[in-house]
C-alpha cells in the first residue's frame, strides 16, 4: 500500500482554488530540480461543427520567476466573435528572501485595465507555518487600501492545522471582532476525520454550529467519500447532507475518478440527487515532485500524483440515465532546463548540511571541485542571521541561535542548494 498523500488541503479547493481558507499555507514540495511547468490550464466545450472537444471556454495562465516561484496568475476567457482571449482576473505574488509567499494581490480587469480589488499579507511563526492572513479591500475613492478581515491559523503537536479562525475589522470602533472559526480532528493524530465550522454569536457569547466535512476511509486507509453536512434546527440529529464526494482508484492506489453528489430537497419533500464526474488522465512517466506547480496547486498530490494530461468532467441524466460528458479540462506543461554550465545557478540535491537537527556547530557537504561555497542563514521572517564563505573542514558555529526552524542558502560558482535546518 502506497504511503497516504492526502492531507488538509488536498480535497479543500480539488476543484475550485477559492474554495479553501489556507490558501497554500506552505509548500509541501522540497525544492529541487524540476523536469516541467505547469504553464496553463484550458477548459474545452464541446464543437458541434467539428465533432470535438476543442470549443475554447476558459483559461488560467501561470508565469514563475528564475527561482520557480509563481509570480502571476491570469483568468480569462474566449471571446468567439472577436477570436481572443478576454482577461477577467489577475494575481500577483510577491515572496521574501526564504521564498515564502508573502503578499498577493488581485486585480480585475475593467474599462481596458487592470483594477485592483484585494491583497492577502501572509505571516509565518518560527516552524515556517501560515499563523496570519490579513485582507484588504482596495477603495477607489480613498485610493487606498482598506482592513477587511485576518485569518489566524494554530496547529498541534503533529504540526497540522488545529483552529483557524476568522476576524473582521470594524472601521467605526477601530476594533477586530471574531465572527468564525474552523476546527480540524484526526484519527490518531494523523489522518483528518473532521472539520467543524462555527459562527461567533457576540450576544450569548456561544458558537454556532454551521457546516461540517466527515471523511471516511476504507481498509487501506485511502479517502472513499468525503460527506458535507449543513445545520438544520428543523432536523432530530440537526445535521442535513448537502454534499457527498466519492473517490475511486487504480490497481496502484492513485486517484483516477471523482465523483460528487448534490442533495436537494424538491418541494414535494423528496431529495433530488444531482451527480457530478471527474475521470483523469496521466503521463505516469513524470510523478508529483517533477512537476512545478502553481501555489494553489502544489498541495495536491492526491490528484496531481501523476502529470495530469485531461480531466473529463461529466454529469447525470435522470432522463437518459447515462453520464453525459459537457466540458474537457487540458493541461499545458513546458520543460525546464537543468542543464550544467559554468554560468548556471540551479538548485542542487549534491549540496547539503550535517548534522540537522543541530545543537551547536553545522558543516557542509559539497562536491571536491569547489574549494569555498557561500553560506548564508535566514530567521523565518527573511532576515539573515549568518553570511560566511567556508571550506569542507569548517565549522558554522550556531550554538548561540534559539530553538527552531531556519532556512539556507548553499551558493557555488555552479550550484544553489535552499533547505531548513532544524536548531535545537
Amino acid at each position: 500500500m502506497r504511503t497516504s498523500v492526502l492531507n488538509e488541503y488536498s480535497v479543500r479547493g480539488l476543484t475550485d482554488p477559492f474554495s479553501a481558507n489556507r490558501l497554500d499555507p506552505q509548500n509541501l514540495k522540497t525544492k529541487h530540480v524540476y523536469k516541467e511547468k505547469l504553464d496553463s490550464i484550458i477548459e474545452y466545450n464541446y464543437d458541434e461543427v467539428t465533432g470535438s472537444w476543442n470549443k475554447r471556454f476558459t483559461k488560467k495562465t501561470f508565469t514563475y520567476d528564475d527561482d520557480l516561484n509563481e509570480i502571476l496568475w491570469v483568468f480569462s476567457s474566449w471571446n468567439a466573435t472577436d477570436t481572443i482571449w478576454v482577461n477577467h482576473l489577475k494575481e500577483e505574488t510577491q515572496y521574501n528572501e526564504i521564498e515564502n509567499k508573502t503578499v498577493n494581490t488581485r486585480f480585475v480587469w475593467a474599462r481596458e485595465q487592470w483594477n485592483k480589488e484585494t491583497k492577502w499579507e501572509f505571516t509565518y511563526n518560527q516552524n515556517d507555518e501560515l499563523i496570519q492572513r490579513i485582507s484588504y479591500q482596495w477603495k477607489y475613492d480613498l485610493q487606498d487600501w482598506l482592513l477587511t478581515e485576518r485569518w489566524e491559523y494554530s496547529y498541534n503537536d503533529q504540526r497540522k492545522p488545529l483552529t483557524d479562525s476568522l476576524y473582521w475589522w470594524y472601521p467605526s470602533s477601530e476594533e477586530w471582532k471574531l465572527q468564525e472559526k474552523v476546527d480540524y480532528e484526526y484519527i490518531n493524530d494523523k489522518e483528518l476525520h473532521y472539520i467543524f465550522y462555527s459562527n461567533w454569536d457576540s450576544n450569548t457569547r456561544h458558537w454556532i454550529e454551521s457546516k461540517k466535512d466527515w471523511y471516511l476511509y476504507d481498509l487501506q486507509w485511502r479517502l472513499y467519500t468525503l460527506s458535507n453536512y449543513v445545520w438544520d434546527d428543523a432536523r432530530e440529529d440537526n445535521w442535513k447532507l448537502a454534499n457527498r464526494q466519492y473517490y475511486s482508484y487504480d490497481s496502484n492506489d492513485y486517484l483516477k475518478k471523482y465523483a460528487n453528489v448534490k442533495f436537494k430537497a424538491r418541494d414535494d419533500g423528496s431529495i433530488q440527487h444531482e451527480l457530478m464526474y471527474e475521470k483523469y488522465e496521466f503521463d505516469f512517466s513524470m510523478v508529483f515532485n517533477d512537476i512545478l506547480l502553481p501555489n494553489y496547486l502544489n498541495q495536491q498530490e492526491f490528484k496531481y500524483h501523476h502529470k495530469l494530461l485531461s480531466t473529463s468532467l461529466s454529469q447525470y441524466n435522470h432522463d437518459t440515465k447515462q453520464e453525459e460528458k459537457y466540458r474537457n479540462v487540458a493541461f499545458y506543461y513546458s520543460p525546464i532546463d537543468v542543464k550544467v554550465t559554468d554560468n548556471d545557478d540551479f538548485l542542487s540535491e549534491n549540496i547539503s548540511i550535517y548534522p540537522n537537527p543541530a545543537m551547536e556547530s553545522i558543516h557542509i557537504n559539497y562536491p571536491n571541485e569547489f574549494a569555498r561555497v557561500l553560506f548564508e542563514l535566514y530567521d523565518i521572517n527573511g532576515k539573515k542571521i549568518i553570511s560566511t564563505s567556508v571550506n569542507k573542514a569548517e565549522s558554522i558555529d550556531i550554538s548561540t541561535l534559539r530553538k527552531g526552524l531556519y532556512l539556507y542558502h548553499i551558493r557555488s560558482d555552479k550550484y544553489k542548494s535552499v533547505g531548513r535546518l532544524i536548531k535545537e
